[in-house]
């Protein structure tokens, strides 16, 4: 499932609406607007007029359903589809990916700990373990240039991250507190 997204979009003749959006900054050497756009969360829009340039990014789920617990392809597509119609129709699936999260939730039979303490890299990988000490024995992350592997505990990072609203709407889509996930 893809969370985070950053696209770029060069746009010749189509101009951008931003009535959808809230101004965040504007940079006048570059000519440069920062904008957001409201979902259930919010996803960053830059666009410089003298290049046409127009970068999206942020976490699709987030913005579409306000989690990121379970995303299907359909709401991929929707997702895309809402910000698209939002930005005044720029054609976004003509963009080129800059960069993106893929991820998967699994339920586990033992504690997501065990499987954590249990996974190395292999030998000859060239990846580093590193281990976040705030998320001590939930989180373990093997760094590469151009992309990182993290493995987690779902169920920690939904009660470590989010609020009680937050957390029912996750459990409104399927999240049970006490079935173990990554």
């Amino acid at each position: 499932m893809i969370d985070f997204i950053s696209i770029t979009k060069h746009i010749c003749k189509d101009i951008p609406y931003f009535g959808n959006c809230k101004l965040l900054n504007s940079f006048s050497g570059s000519g440069m607007k920062a904008y957001y756009l409201e979902g259930c969360e919010r996803v960053k829009v830059w666009h410089i007029p003298q290049t046409g340039l127009l970068k999206v990014e942020g976490s699709l789920p987030y913005f579409l359903n306000g989690h990121n617990f379970s995303f299907t392809r359909e709401e991929l597509v929707q997702a895309v589809e809402i910000l698209d119609s939002m930005l005044g129709h720029v054609g976004l699936w003509g963009a080129i990916v800059d960069k993106f999260e893929n991820r998967v939730i699994v339920p586990v039979d033992a504690k997501p700990k065990e499987y954590i303490a249990k996974h190395f890299a292999s030998p000859g990988s060239h990846l580093q373990r590193i281990l976040n000490e705030r998320y001590s024995g939930k989180f373990v992350m093997w760094p590469k240039a151009g992309e990182d592997i993290k493995l987690y505990d779902a169920g920690a990072n939904i009660l470590l991250k989010q609020g009680m609203v937050r957390r029912d709407v996750i459990e409104g889509a399927g999240w049970n507190q006490s079935q173990p996930i990554f």
